[in-house]
C-alpha cells in the first residue's frame, strides 16, 4: 500500500536501553459521534465483506484529522523496530524518490531509521494495514521502547 492511515541496538532477546526521554506524540483529534446514525443512502454496502452499511457509526470514537507523518513513524520505528520482526519498515519508504521519506541503515538487531531531507512532515507511505495496527497499539501502550510484542505493538 503506498499510502498509510497512518509514524543503540543489542542482540535479539537482550534488554534494550531506553532512549532519552521524549515528548509523547500529539495528534489533532476529530470526534466522530452519533452512534447508529443512518447509513449513507448513496452507497449500498462498504467494509471488507461488502456487507456493512456505508457511513453508519456503531459507537463514539476519535480519529486524527491528519495523516501520520514520516517523522512520527520514524519515532515508532526507532522505538520498536531494531530487529523489525514484523516488517514495519517497507523498502519503498527509502527507495521511492517521490513518495518515500524514511531511510533504514544497519542489520537486523541494529537497524536505525532516519528521515530523508524535506520529508519529515509528509505523510508516511508504504504502510500495511497490520503495520498501522501495530503503530496504533504502540500509541495506546504509551509509546514504549523495546522489542515488538504485546507490551509494545
Amino acid at each position: 500500500c503506498r499510502r498509510g492511515v497512518l509514524l543503540g541496538a543489542l542482540a535479539l532477546g537482550s534488554p534494550l536501553a531506553a532512549p532519552a526521554a521524549s515528548q509523547a506524540m500529539v495528534f489533532d483529534w476529530a470526534f466522530v459521534g452519533d452512534p447508529m446514525n443512518p447509513p449513507d443512502p448513496s452507497h449500498s454496502t462498504c467494509g471488507p465483506l461488502l456487507a456493512d452499511p456505508c457511513g453508519q457509526v456503531a459507537h463514539l470514537f476519535q480519529i486524527s484529522r491528519f495523516e501520520v507523518t514520516n517523522q512520527q513513524y520514524v519515532k515508532f520505528l526507532q522505538s520498536v523496530a531494531r530487529d523489525d520482526l514484523h516488517g514495519l519498515y517497507h523498502p519503498g519508504m527509502g527507495a521511492s524518490p517521490l513518495f518515500g521519506g524514511i531511510l533504514r541503515t544497519g542489520a537486523p538487531g541494529s537497524y536505525s531509521y532516519s528521515l530523508k531531507p524535506g520529508f519529515a512532515e509528509k505523510p508516511v507511505v508504504f504502510v500495511s494495514f497490520w503495520s498501522a495496527v501495530r503503530f496504533t497499539n504502540w500509541l495506546h501502550n504509551g509509546e514504549p521502547y523495546g522489542p515488538q510484542g504485546s507490551a509494545t505493538t
